[in-house]
């Protein structure tokens, strides 16, 4: 035995890495006491047993793919490096990173495995909360403007992949939204488009992306849409939805069906030249209306009466 054997390991005991040996079927042949208390056990009660018996049932499949990828391993490129989901003490499932470093005998058969592994559940917990919120619109909770658009570019590039071409656009802008905020305030513009994003959350399905482009401006990618009939639906219902979110509220929606060939760019481009076809059709109808309503006025008998004079 190596005269330095026993240092090491006493060492390696005290590390507050999770160190075991295993054999290329999981049999653990070495753990410290770090992976023994992390997993509510002794080094003794371990060695021998499999570690896959400390996964959890439902990651069990998972780690058993992870295992087999050792066989990728070789002795020009011994060492991995993976996360996967397992358990604790507790059962609770937990997400742990291993460094795997793979020995061979004289004929280059893995013979064992020698792995460090450490928690990095919070790391991941982490990584996703600034993952969500790197593709959130901070007021409304919707996606930002780049993840839309790249939502947008996945989805055309899929339907034109799968020759479906179901892809529908719908393009939101609300009227008059400046003078909501310089007669009101910021806060209420905020609040009309927080109520604006609940509305499209409602309407729209799982699979639709919804975001909100910049300002009042918001997209809805509709992959479930068969026909421009429907898309045309989809925006009618929308529109009578915003009328109701109180006060002088209009939104002018616009709508394009994705076209053999079309990307995302150029149907983007038609939901917004429609939007705002719409937009100056609801113009010029307000406008009319207003003239007319003027014209009435001015025509109105008076109400005085002339006083007879003595």
């Amino acid at each position: 035995m190596n005269s330095d054997e026993p240092f090491f390991r006493q060492v390696v005991d005290e590390l507050p890495d999770l160190v075991c040996r295993l054999a290329p079927d999981g049999t653990l042949r070495y753990v410290n006491n770090a992976y023994a208390e992390y997993f509510g056990s002794t080094p003794e009660a371990l060695v021998d047993t499999s570690f896959l018996d400390l996964v959890p049932p439902g990651q069990r499949a998972e780690v058993e793919t992870d295992l087999l990828g050792t066989t990728r391993l070789t002795p020009e490129r011994p060492s991995r490096v993976t996360e996967h989901r397992g358990g604790d003490r507790d059962g609770e499932v937990r997400w742990q990173q291993w460094v795997d470093k793979a020995s061979f005998d004289a004929d280059g058969r893995l013979v064992e495995l020698v792995s460090v592994g450490r928690d990095v559940t919070e790391r991941r917990a982490a990584e996703a909360m600034l993952r969500y919120y790197s593709e959130r619109d901070p007021l409304t909770g919707l996606l930002n403007r780049r993840t839309t658009l790249a939502a947008l570019d996945e989805a055309v590039a899929d339907a034109h992949e799968s020759a479906t071409d179901l892809v529908g656009l719908v393009y939101i802008d609300l009227d008059c939204f400046k003078q909501i905020n310089d007669r009101d305030g910021h806060r209420a513009g905020d609040r009309i488009l927080t109520l604006l994003a609940d509305v499209l959350v409602t309407l729209f399905g799982m699979n639709d992306a919804i975001g909100r482009l910049g300002g009042d401006e918001f997209v809805v990618v509709c992959t479930t849409t068969p026909s421009p009939r429907d898309l045309e639906a989809r925006g009618a219902r929308l529109q009578r939805q915003v009328a109701l979110l109180g006060g002088p509220v209009t939104a002018s929606i616009g709508v394009a069906l994705l076209e053999p060939g079309e990307d995302a760019a150029s149907l983007l481009h038609r939901a917004d030249l429609d939007m705002y076809r719409r937009k100056q059709q609801a113009r010029r109808a307000r406008e009319t209306l207003d003239r007319v309503e003027a014209s009435a006025s001015t025509r109105a008998p008076s109400a005085l009466v002339d006083l007879p004079t003595h």
